[in-house]
């Protein structure tokens, strides 16, 4: 009898649990649902993003728990679930793969900035990028996959991203409907005319 007994209880009485244990469910539709009604209160002003991204969301919001859902809310409108599909159909217009190819620099230089000032997600982005690479086939058309390509030229220009992210297009999945060859004539078109 080595056990510890347990010591009775007065009924109504509650067991205290520490701070430090208790743990916070993770709820990225909640956070998805909130980004998205902050974009969508900000509108398509490009300053008014950035300000909402480096304010709101890193005040009141836990970007740190929630910085994959943030990016794929930024880049493709929603959250990407496995397999490729965006979670629940719930998307944004106000994201990277929805603008126009004229307002794409000045999107992805807000991307830009963000990362700039804070500098923990830029690990994130380059795995969020090589995740969307993977799977742009099902989540995303073909015109948002040349905008996909054209932010990821700027990103790669900037240094914001490291080019070893590109070997991913080499994939069969990728290469079988000229997918990877769309993603990466705009990425090289976008990169030379912005090199010029």
């Amino acid at each position: 009898m080595s056990g510890k007994t347990l010591k009775p209880t007065l009924s109504g009485s509650r067991n205290k649990t520490r701070k430090r244990d208790e743990k916070e469910r993770y709820e990225p539709a909640v956070f998805r649902d909130a980004i998205i009604t902050g974009l969508e209160d900000v509108g398509n002003n490009h300053d008014q993003i950035l300000r909402y991204l480096c304010e709101t969301a890193t005040g009141k919001l836990d970007v740190k728990r929630y910085g994959e859902v943030l990016l794929d809310v930024l880049f493709v409108g929603g959250i990407i679930a496995p397999g490729g599909a965006i979670e629940g159909n719930v998307r944004t217009d106000i994201c990277l793969t929805r603008q126009s190819h004229e307002d794409m620099k000045s999107f992805t230089n807000i991307y830009i900035q963000f990362i700039r000032r804070y500098k923990w997600l830029q690990k994130s982005l380059g795995e969020e990028i090589r995740k969307i690479i993977m799977v742009m086939r099902v989540c995303l058309n073909e015109n948002e996959r040349g905008l996909l390509g054209s932010a990821t030229a700027y990103l790669l220009i900037e240094g914001i991203i490291p080019p070893n992210l590109l070997s991913g297009l080499t994939q069969e999945h990728l290469l079988k409907d000229d997918v990877a060859v769309h993603f990466a004539t705009s990425l090289f078109r976008t990169w030379l005319q912005d090199e010029t």
